[in-house]
């Protein structure tokens, strides 16, 4: 079949009929395997055709993400129980330095009934006042050394092993917030200091010593007020980088 076009002379070479509409693929040439997958939804993506393609894939990198609190963080019932560990060694400690005063305040009593047989008379009422002012005295001084032993307990055992007896019962160290290593003499001194001294501030001790302890059930970090002043944490024994010698 030949065109002529309008204006044309002669016989012109016909114009090429291509096919109308899609056509089908012709196959693969002799000898040529399509690769797996070949012609499915999603061939030519990265791990097409892979075992667990399209499925959620691990954070690839060694930190994951973290969703809650830290794990290596010592529950708030361990840093409970602990405290209240530590209460009963120092209390113990303390009632054998009061026992001597509660005694000689006894003794002081017995004197001044027998010697006085009616407590209501004006010189029976001054001597009772003596005696405890004098027994009051000897209390205020035991107090002081009470404190200082306290002081002295919770600063040396967290210095020299990150760990308060009751702490080692329940499983737990005090550690830096910046390495989670065990903290220095000298970290350790200020954070016993503020959880020591503080509460034996005057009018204000109380309630000092209660926002100090209950700062913990709100904080992300279970960390008191003394912690936070300190810089430290209370972690696992686990999740301390390095331990003690001793520890």
């Amino acid at each position: 079949m030949t065109t002529q076009p309008p204006g044309g002379d002669g016989p012109q070479e016909p114009f090429p009929q291509y096919p109308q509409g899609p056509q089908p693929y012709p196959g693969p040439p002799p000898g040529y395997a399509p690769p797996p997958g070949y012609g499915q939804p999603g061939y030519g993506q990265p791990g097409y055709g892979q075992p667990g393609y399209g499925q959620p894939q691990p954070y690839p990198g060694p930190y994951q993400p973290a969703y809650g609190p830290d794990p290596a963080l010592a529950e708030r019932w361990r840093r409970l129980v602990a405290w209240l560990i530590d209460s009963v060694i120092l209390g113990i400690v303390g009632g054998l330095l009061l026992i001597p005063a509660f005694v000689q305040l006894a003794h002081r009593m017995q004197d001044i009934a027998n010697r006085y047989p009616d407590t209501t008379t004006p010189a029976a009422q001054a001597a009772i006042r003596h005696a405890v002012n004098g027994v009051f005295s000897h209390f205020l001084l035991l107090g002081l050394l009470a404190l200082v032993i306290s002081l002295a307990y919770y600063w040396a055992l967290t210095a020299f092993g990150g760990a308060t007896l009751g702490k080692r019962a329940v499983g737990t160290r005090v550690v830096a917030a910046s390495n989670r290593t065990l903290v220095s003499p000298a970290v350790a001194g200020a954070r016993e200091a503020v959880f020591i001294l503080g509460p034996a501030i005057p009018f204000i001790g109380f309630f000092f010593w209660l926002i100090d302890n209950l700062f913990l059930t709100w904080d992300p970090k279970r960390q008191c007020l003394h912690d936070k002043i300190a810089a430290t944490l209370v972690v696992k024994k686990e999740a301390v980088v390095t331990q003690a010698a001793w520890g």
